[in-house]
């Protein structure tokens, strides 16, 4: 009896690994409607780390939007106009964090001046650089 237990344990962790290990995976909701909605979250995650394979990330980049803040005004007049579009696309994104974090429930109390940012600091955090 106690073979047949370990043969069938192992044939089972055999399949997980097999669903794992395949790119197959099994999804089971209550509608079809919520089949859609994870169907599409999946693709869009799937999406998401093609392209950030592919293109590069920067992880924490609220960190090198802060790290950057403060150079922007050196810089600004030596720019042409592709590289101000940059600076600007970066400042709003930077600003759509920040309003995203001002939603919520959090307070700003005091905005430290970063001596050596980490790596990485989730905007909910109740500081800068921990």
């Amino acid at each position: 009896m106690q073979v047949a237990e370990q043969d069938y344990e192992k044939e089972k962790l055999n399949e997980r690994i097999a669903k794992l290990s395949g790119g197959v995976s099994v999804v089971g909701t209550q509608t079809e409607i919520e089949l859609k909605e994870k169907k599409v979250r999946v693709e869009d995650a799937l999406n998401a780390t093609k392209a950030a394979v592919e293109e590069g990330i920067v992880v924490g980049g609220g960190c090198t939007f802060l790290r950057l803040a403060s150079k922007v005004d050196a810089i600004k007049y030596s720019l042409d106009n592709n590289e101000e579009k940059v600076v600007r696309c970066c400042l709003e994104h930077a600003t759509s964090v920040a309003k995203t974090f001002l939603m919520s429930d959090c307070v700003v109390v005091e905005i430290k001046e970063p001596k050596s940012v980490p790596a990485g600091n989730p905007v909910d955090n109740s500081g800068y650089g921990y």
